[in-house]
């Protein structure tokens, strides 16, 4: 199959599959991919951020977010010293893709972590 005919691929669920084989398998087609669908699957927030990096016309993303996730931040989060956890949103994984996440037209995020999405759409 040639993957510039490929626009439209949806892995929703696919939970069995383990994360790099199916990491690579997007990276092979993500240029020309306007849709991508990966909500329920192994795939982390380092993943998705190298996915948007060579997805030049992904206008749709489907993807799901967990706070187990420990890829989502850049750095370790800091305790202050009342034992607040203190957050800072640019140390998220996709705070250096913003040009890319504003082209998206459709994102819907499913997962467990408000945080997390705050971050994401910040």
């Amino acid at each position: 199959m040639r993957s510039e005919f490929l626009s439209v691929l949806d892995l929703s669920n696919c939970y069995w599959l383990n994360a790099e084989p199916l990491f690579n398998v997007i990276l092979g087609v993500s240029s020309f991919l306007k849709s991508l669908s990966v909500q329920g699957t192994k795939l982390s927030s380092y993943h998705i951020a190298e996915i948007l990096k060579r997805g030049h016309a992904l206008s749709e993303l489907s993807l799901t977010l967990h706070s187990r996730d420990s890829s989502f931040w850049i750095e370790v989060l800091k305790e202050d010293e009342y034992f607040e956890t203190e957050i800072d949103l640019n140390s998220c994984v996709f705070f250096e893709l913003q040009e890319k996440l504003n082209k998206l037209s459709y994102v819907a995020l499913h997962g467990d972590c408000l945080v997390m999405f705050t971050a994401f759409l910040w």
